[in-house]
């Protein structure tokens, strides 16, 4: 039996199952689809030549100063990524 069951391998599902692990969890994932992703998954179901998001698709990173544990978490000096505030389209 595991340590942890984590229902939904969505976004947040995810990343609270590799908390666990991390911290020497065993866990299990529970997904109803057959894929996992939540409500960032995509398809061709509406136009097999295009891809198109079933859910919301804008996710941004906190910006700096570190909004939550799970941000501080992330390593954002990987390859010169920097999370950035988005700016609105006038």
């Amino acid at each position: 039996m595991p340590d942890a069951v984590v229902i939904g391998a969505g976004p947040n599902g995810l990343v609270a199952a590799n908390l666990l692990a991390d911290a020497g969890w065993s866990v299990e994932v529970l997904e109803e689809q057959p894929v996992p992703g939540g409500a960032v998954r995509h398809d061709r179901g509406v136009e097999p030549d295009f891809v198109s998001d079933l859910c919301s698709s804008f996710y941004p990173w906190p910006p700096p100063p570190r909004s939550s544990p799970v941000s501080a978490w992330r390593n954002t000096d990987c390859a010169g990524a920097m999370p950035r505030r988005s700016s609105p389209t006038r």
